[in-house]
């Protein structure tokens, strides 16, 4: 949920994160829930500031435009356990992160591998133009918007530390954690009101509720191509049963003429599924290799899939392949139990 503190009414930074700070305090008290925290800007939105970081020293002085640039928020302690980010290595932040302390700041692991590399970057200094941080802790990538855009690099800093930030953010953005949302929701409304009845908070939705928001567009094109797809992968099984089966009844008269001169049943079979065999597998092979070209278009309708998904072209010509086998099978199998006399007689 949003919370909104206008100007009017907390006209400073201090005023802003006095009232934050006592909503926190308030919400831990709360049953149900397991963690919270707000920040000034959600990680799927744009960010709030951006800095130029790096792990080694700042020559004096320095172009800012041709130095590393990277995104910022502003976050409490428990902000990145309610979002339910991984803490990689080190730790997030805590009470005691305030002014007056060293300036300490969370790093994404995009960011700690394009300034630290292969090396641990937990106790080392970050550079910035105006302070250096201490890196506390490294956690997991956030994707900013959508499931198609790669994560951007990131660093977290504690609002005890920033509170100079609240003097351009009026609105802040809650997020608990818990098992009952619809109650802890309910709760947690009241509590805002009861801190200040003029500031109801809005926005309120759930996690899940916003991810589906992101990707509604990509999700029904994705249920669109799939059923297209499963369409067109029925419409394959039956012209491939279809055509193999009608090949098969077409050799009737040379399992015939093959029986006659003493060919065994299961010979014949053989002889029959090998030979249909290598059609279907010609086929898998040509459309395999046409699926592998033509799937990078679906590239922007993919999640953490790739367009050569190597279980999804097996599970599709496994697929093909079983129903090639029947289609091959059935006629074979029927026409050796004809007898020979009638199966010579078929035109």
């Amino acid at each position: 949920m949003q919370v909104n503190l206008p100007a009017s009414r907390y006209p400073s930074p201090a005023a802003r994160v006095a009232f934050h700070e006592r909503l926190l305090d308030r919400a831990r008290q709360l049953g149900g829930i397991d963690a919270a925290g707000f920040i000034t800007m959600m990680p799927n939105r744009q960010a709030s500031a951006r800095f130029v970081f790096s792990a080694a020293p700042l020559p004096e002085p320095f172009d800012p435009r041709n130095a590393p640039v990277y995104e910022v928020r502003t976050a409490s302690e428990g902000f990145l356990e309610a979002m339910g980010v991984p803490l990689i290595a080190g730790r997030t932040f805590k009470s005691a992160d305030r002014e007056g302390e060293e300036p300490v700041v969370v790093i994404s692991q995009r960011l700690a591998r394009e300034q630290f590399g292969q090396r641990s970057p937990v106790g080392e200094l970050l550079y910035s133009g105006r302070v250096n941080y201490r890196v506390i802790g490294v956690v997991a990538d956030v994707r900013p918007a959508g499931q198609d855009a790669d994560p951007r690099a990131a660093a977290y800093l504690p609002f005890r530390q920033d509170e100079g930030v609240f003097q351009w953010f009026a609105t802040a953005t809650l997020v608990v954690r818990s098992d009952d949302l619809t109650t802890v929701a309910t709760s947690m409304r009241a509590l805002v009101l009861s801190m200040d009845s003029e500031m109801p908070p809005f926005n309120v939705r759930t996690l899940s509720d916003e991810v589906s928001r992101m990707v509604a567009g990509p999700r029904f094109s994705a249920g669109a191509v799939g059923v297209f797809a499963f369409a067109a992968l029925v419409m394959a099984a039956l012209g491939v049963y279809g055509v193999m089966a009608y090949t098969g009844g077409l050799r009737t008269r040379e399992i015939g003429v093959r029986m006659a001169l003493g060919a065994t049943r299961n010979a014949v079979v053989f002889l029959i599924l090998r030979d249909g065999l290598l059609v279907v597998g010609s086929g898998l092979v040509l459309g395999g290799a046409a699926a592998l070209w033509l799937a990078r278009g679906l590239t922007g309708l993919l999640h953490e899939v790739a367009p050569a998904d190597p279980l999804s072209l097996f599970a599709v010509g496994a697929l093909l392949s079983a129903v090639g086998i029947v289609a091959i099978y059935v006629p074979a199998r029927r026409a050796t139990r004809i007898a020979v006399t009638e199966a010579l007689r078929i035109e």
